[in-house]
């Protein structure tokens, strides 16, 4: 730019070639610029924006206005698909999006629900519905949003549920379950990997997916990992980086399949697209394949729910959030107490405490003293005298050679002392309640 004292002169250039030229006239300190030449790619003048070109170029818009303006890919393409099939049924119904009343859209939030969508799914999409009516009215199109109230109910536990992770256990015999690999089945040990970095290292299936060989520094033996909105590294464990080490070595690759985030690590196996980067389907696709051969496949049971078995025994272990935050790579440490909530309601079990032994009458107490028949039968088979049950004789006789032998007899009954003797306190010491002498049965043991 040459500044001069009552015209600039600018320049433009581009890979040192000049491609435009212009001239400022400040006399008088005054800057005119024409709007129409404004040198940026795509630009769209906000007074050119109206109720149709704003349905056309809303992608452009809303990728700008969503995360400062750095929106995920995910989520960028979750929220278009979301509002592409909310335009398409306002067409449907012949009912413009941007004149469409609170009343109205409501139908659409019932017509979700109709089809049966999971909650969580409709609460996407209106989110989504949600900011495209923000840029309406930041535009000034429409002076309020009609799905600025309408939402969808969810009840959702506070906690992570304990059926939605797995325990110490299970992940032994997920990851047992899976073959030793030879060449003719690099497919175990890739598999197996993969649920390591979930199940251990906490990652998410579209980590894995875009885990490529140059964000592995076997060096510091360190991943840097493409994440949800963020990137961030990870330290894994060395077993896992062995095993990563040995696949990369056998693992089907072509150098067709570069893409933007470079050489993948996890490719396919099929004929077709042999070396291609696996796409997130096909991880899910194989993790429940594994889950399901471990009898551990059900509902909440899912590929995704590795990762929160990565949360749930970190914390076990360590009992500290900071640590099972940075390890989830979390915003927000909220988020991640929700492990140590489930896990404390787990390993204390509150409502243990409560005695039922106390402050009960003496009938329950005797309940609870009695033992099963079929049990007692069993102790008089082996205590008693082996010549006992030769010869036809009173329950009266049963009961005092017991009572005589009682003392032989582990104590069974927890309520009574070991120095009680005599004929009632030496049976409740094996959970007998005897009957008083009026009440004594006169039948035969044969």
């Amino acid at each position: 730019m040459d500044i001069g004292g009552g015209t600039s002169n600018i320049s433009v250039f581009k890979r040192g070639n000049c491609i435009d030229t212009g001239c400022l006239d400040i006399g008088g300190r005054l800057i005119k610029i024409d709007d129409n030449d404004f040198l940026v790619k795509d630009y769209l003048r906000q007074e050119e924006i109206n109720e149709n070109t704003l349905l056309l170029n809303y992608k452009t818009l809303l990728k700008r206005y969503l995360s400062q303006g750095e929106p995920s890919e995910d989520t960028l393409r979750s929220y278009c698909s979301a509002i592409d099939s909310y335009i398409k049924w306002c067409l449907t119904n012949k009912v413009h999006p941007l004149k469409i009343t609170e009343y109205q859209f409501m139908y659409y939030r019932d017509f979700l629900i109709k089809m049966n969508m999971k909650k969580g799914s409709i609460k996407v999409k209106l989110n989504a519905i949600k900011q495209f009516y923000n840029i309406a009215v930041k535009l000034n199109l429409i002076e309020n949003s009609p799905a600025k109230d309408v939402g969808v109910k969810i009840h959702e536990a506070s906690e992570i549920s304990p059926m939605k992770f797995l325990t110490l256990e299970q992940l032994r015999d997920l990851l047992n379950i899976i073959p030793d690999y030879d060449e003719k089945h690099i497919e175990y040990l890739r598999d197996k990997i993969i649920i390591m970095l979930m199940a251990l290292e906490g990652l998410r299936t579209v980590e894995v997916h875009r885990m490529s060989v140059n964000d592995i520094n076997w060096e510091m033996k360190t991943i840097y990992i493409h994440g949800k909105g963020h990137n961030d590294f990870i330290y894994p464990r060395d077993d896992v980086l062995i095993l990563l080490q040995a696949y990369l070595k056998i693992r089907p690759f072509d150098v067709a399949f570069i893409d933007e985030f470079g050489e993948p690590v996890f490719t396919t196996l099929t004929n077709q697209v042999k070396g291609k980067r696996m796409d997130r389907r096909g991880i899910r696709y194989n993790v429940d394949k594994w889950l399901t051969k471990a009898g551990l496949k059900k509902e909440g049971i899912s590929c995704h729910m590795l990762r929160h078995t990565c949360g749930t025994l970190l914390y076990k272990d360590t009992k500290d959030l900071q640590i099972v935050k940075q390890v989830l790579r979390h915003s927000n440490v909220n988020i991640t107490s929700k492990y140590a909530h489930i896990y404390n309601k787990m390993d204390k079990r509150y409502t243990t405490g409560i005695n039922l032994n106390e402050n009960i009458n003496n009938e329950d107490k005797k309940k609870a003293q009695q033992i099963n028949v079929c049990f007692f039968i069993n102790l008089l088979l082996i205590y008693l005298p082996n010549n006992l049950f030769k010869r036809p004789c009173s329950l009266n006789s049963v009961l005092k050679n017991l009572v005589a032998l009682s003392n032989r007899i582990i104590t069974l009954s927890p309520t009574t002392s070991a120095s009680n003797s005599g004929g009632s306190d030496s049976a409740m010491r094996i959970g007998v309640i005897l009957p008083t002498e009026d009440k004594l049965l006169s039948s035969k043991i044969n």
